[in-house]
């Protein structure tokens, strides 16, 4: 069981396990980007901003800067179109 605990000041998530006194900061823009690849990772499909935003509760315009960065770093690829929206970029390892 984890406990989270947001500090609006400096803007970021304290994740602390439950059986230990330890704990692991993260803003909140590296804590979406974690969460926002593990829920593309289970789809496996195109997803759209609009459903990262309903199903993981941001907001659309934090979705399209995170997306954007993790565009960039190759992590994801980005379809354009009517039936557009997110993928995770194949990785082949060697």
């Amino acid at each position: 069981m984890m406990v989270e605990k947001y500090d609006s000041e400096k803007n970021t998530i304290t994740v602390q396990p439950f059986e230990r006194r330890n704990t692991m900061q993260l803003n909140i823009a590296t804590d979406y980007a974690i969460r926002i690849v593990i829920y593309m990772a289970k789809q496996r499909r195109i997803v759209s901003s609009r459903e990262l935003s309903e199903n993981l509760k941001i907001s659309q315009p934090f979705i399209y800067k995170i997306m954007r960065k993790l565009n960039h770093a190759g992590i994801l690829a980005i379809n354009t179109g009517i039936h557009g929206g997110y993928i995770l970029q194949q990785r082949h390892v060697v």
